[in-house]
């Protein structure tokens, strides 16, 4: 979680504004123009770095302060290491030694397992679920 937290440069869970675009033709591509609005909801962040890694999207997790300092390479294998370290499955998860020597180089890395990392879209719609949001629209804590 926290490889994740420094590739990303946020919280592995946050209130987060997410923009989504309409179509004012109702989808019928006659040439209208798409409106765009935005809305405010928690993020869970393990969770969107999976749906990330699934489409290749890796430029996406950067930290915006990075402003392109970081390749769509460096970025996959940070969230491919950090991704196998959190499997559900303590056994597929990489000790120390090969975490180490992954990120330093010496050891190629892992490409995570895809069937031991589904409990995070289950956990993570926890974190959207209304009844953990205060009315404040902040994530209110249960310990």
């Amino acid at each position: 979680m926290v490889l994740l937290e420094l590739v990303s440069g946020r919280k592995n869970c946050s209130l987060q504004r997410v923009q989504q675009s309409h179509s004012v033709d109702g989808g019928n591509n006659t040439g209208s123009s798409t409106s765009a609005s935005s809305s405010s909801g928690v993020v869970y962040f393990p969770m969107y770095a999976l749906d990330m890694h699934e489409q290749g999207r890796y430029l996406e997790l950067a930290d915006p302060r990075l402003e392109g300092r970081v390749t769509s390479e460096e970025v996959q294998k940070l969230v491919c290491i950090a991704l196998c370290c959190i499997h559900e499955e303590p056994s597929f998860r990489p000790t120390m030694v090969t975490i180490v020597g992954m990120l330093e180089g010496r050891i190629e890395f892992d490409h995570p397992r895809l069937e031991s990392l589904n409990f995070l879209r289950f956990y993570g719609r926890c974190f959207s679920e209304p009844s953990i949001i205060g009315d404040d629209g902040q994530q209110m804590n249960y310990y």
